[in-house]
């Protein structure tokens, strides 16, 4: 990366040795510059006569609706459609590191050149996975769908472990033209890896003056936790990358390990497996085979097709009617339960653990056949929601 005096993103010193308080001070100042980042994120732009400032609350004010409209979506009974949103979410995340200002944001830690677009289909591809599946749910079926959805998000994390394969290796052993250059300061960062605990741990890279292709440049090598062997003034040798001038790494150093590398392609191979074993199952699973799902307060949500495959019926040809339970007791003279319903039904039960299923003040969702009237099955409203397309009979207050 290229070493900017100015920049926000890490703490220059010309220390080579912090002080035991000073990791809390790199700390605390790195802080205090994302928050004045944030800061005057909010101010206006005076080359854009204030329009910053509206965009960012615009921009705000958006993906506060898309994350509100993923939580309704939820919260009312449609995981599907909620699902959907979100992965379009992260699929529109990818496009704009692809195509957007997000693919200019520069970062510390070091990765092949040109890979923030890379990084950006991959995320594109993700969102996509999760997407496409919960749009194409009623077509194919809803057990279909989400099989589909675990293969395609298999094969893409497939696709991104074997980017950082090739990102591990590559940043220990990729080609370059090696130099001379001079360790000039020290860049500490926040790294957010929390292996150490749950704070972002410092990191210090070296930075590095050095002569390329008639060019005198300043950039940062790679960074590691604890204070860095180089010191200030001496000269090292440097890799400088045939691809980016201003990607170097100390000659000799290998940053991550070829079996860092062969651990995670490995681990690629299983999860593009396991994706090709869920995409065959997709492509072999019944459109009318189903899968329980629950909304917020646990009810599982009932479908048509879920309907269908209790009844054996087709859709056309029965109706839902939703009553609820007015009276249970024994009658001698009928010899079992007298079950009554607010639009005045009565069902007898001849078993007493039967009567107790239906309690008064309970209500149910009958399934009649058309042509017959035949009750063709019973769901408990207390545990269920029909969420099909069907008009329901409501006939609780009648």
């Amino acid at each position: 990366m290229r070493h900017d005096p100015d920049s926000r993103l890490y703490y220059f010193s010309e220390e080579q040795l912090l002080p035991p308080d000073g990791r809390d001070t790199v700390r605390r100042h790195l802080y205090g510059q994302k928050l004045q980042s944030f800061r005057d994120a909010f101010r206006p732009d005076p080359e854009q006569g204030g329009g910053g400032t509206a965009k960012l609350i615009i921009g705000s004010v958006i993906v506060i609706a898309c994350f509100a409209s993923v939580i309704i979506a939820a919260m009312t009974g449609h995981p599907a459609i909620a699902v959907a949103l979100f992965g379009g979410m992260i699929a529109l995340m990818g496009l704009l590191m692809i195509f957007g200002r997000v693919a200019e944001a520069e970062t510390v830690v070091q990765g092949i050149p040109g890979s923030q677009r890379v990084t950006g289909f991959l995320i594109m591809l993700i969102g996509l996975s999760v997407c496409v599946p919960m749009l194409l749910v009623d077509r194919l079926g809803s057990a279909a769908a989400f099989i589909l959805l675990g293969g395609l998000l298999f094969t893409s994390g497939g696709l991104f472990l074997i980017r950082a394969a090739v990102s591990t290796f590559t940043d220990g052993h990729g080609k370059g033209e090696e130099v001379e250059g001079e360790c000039i300061g020290y860049a500490r960062y926040l790294s957010e890896n929390r292996s150490r605990g749950h704070r972002s741990t410092v990191e210090t890279a070296p930075v590095f003056r050095y002569y390329y292709n008639g060019e005198m440049l300043e950039a940062l090598a790679y960074g590691r936790f604890g204070d860095p062997d180089e010191v200030l003034g001496e000269s090292y040798p440097i890799i400088v990358s045939d691809r980016d001038k201003y990607h170097i790494r100390r000659a000799g150093q290998k940053n991550s390990s070829t079996a860092s590398a062969l651990v995670m392609g490995f681990l690629a191979l299983c999860c593009l497996a396991a994706g090709a074993f869920l995409l065959y199952m997709a492509a072999h699973t019944d459109p009318t085979e189903t899968l329980t799902v629950k909304n917020g307060s646990g009810k599982r949500l009932l479908y048509d097709q879920a309907i269908v495959n209790d009844t054996g019926i087709p859709a056309d040809q029965w109706q839902i009617v939703l009553r609820t339970v007015a009276g249970n007791s024994y009658s001698e003279e009928q010899g079992g339960w007298l079950i009554t319903y607010t639009d005045d039904t009565v069902n007898l039960a001849a078993e007493e653990r039967i009567a107790e299923q239906y309690p008064v003040g309970s209500s149910f969702y009958f399934i009649i056949e058309t042509e017959t009237g035949k009750v063709l099955k019973v769901y408990a409203e207390e545990n269920t929601e029909y969420k099909g397309s069907q008009p329901v009979d409501d006939r609780r207050q009648d």
